[in-house]
């Protein structure tokens, strides 16, 4: 069975106060329909939700049922962990999302760490791809976030999940984007060397 693991870190900067932003990030239910396809299905515990993410790649789309646990809070860290299966049982992946928060100016920076891995049949399309769409993945939740930031729901309102396809151009200008840094990133360890 195909297995790849990637580590990942994004840095969001965000316009609110630190506390503003710890609110949003630990509040799961709030932070699963920025996920483009992320669909809350069902809260099982204090800490516990079962979450449905549909991607659609453009070339491919895929469905994980999620389990997503909670842990972990401390005065500066959010962690989450994602223990996911398609939807078809042909592939699974386990991610741990470490939210790591610091003043930037009046606003806020988070440092995101992820732990990903995945297995089956989605293994198959290579640490570049899934890089590349985790990547973008993060992106549209940061803009989702910052939108929820500015305009806060109202008591009892159910937040708008975000998009959920990455167009056929978004695919290729992933691929395109990953090959670059891939190269550059080639090219950075061989001065190194």
């Amino acid at each position: 069975m195909s297995r790849i693991a990637v580590q990942l870190e994004n840095e969001l900067k965000l316009d609110a106060g630190r506390e503003r932003v710890w609110d949003l990030l630990t509040d799961v239910p709030q932070v699963v329909p920025c996920i483009p396809g992320g669909r809350l299905l069902e809260t099982t515990g204090e800490s516990t939700w079962k979450a449905e993410v549909a991607l659609d790649l453009g070339f491919a789309r895929v469905v994980f049922l999620a389990d997503v646990t909670r842990r972990d809070l401390d005065s500066e860290r959010a962690v989450l962990d994602i223990s996911a299966v398609d939807s078809r049982g042909r592939s699974s992946a386990q991610a741990t999302m470490i939210s790591v928060l610091s003043a930037a100016g009046a606003g806020t920076q988070v440092t995101v760490h992820t732990d990903l891995s995945i297995e089956g049949e989605a293994a198959r399309f290579g640490p570049g791809i899934i890089e590349d769409v985790s990547y973008e993945i993060v992106e549209q939740m940061a803009g989702c976030i910052q939108s929820r930031l500015a305009e806060p729901l109202e008591a009892g309102a159910q937040p708008r999940p975000a998009p959920s396809k990455l167009s056929l151009w978004g695919a290729l200008r992933l691929w395109i984007r990953g090959r670059l840094g891939r190269a550059r990133r080639r090219k950075a360890v061989a001065r190194r060397s």
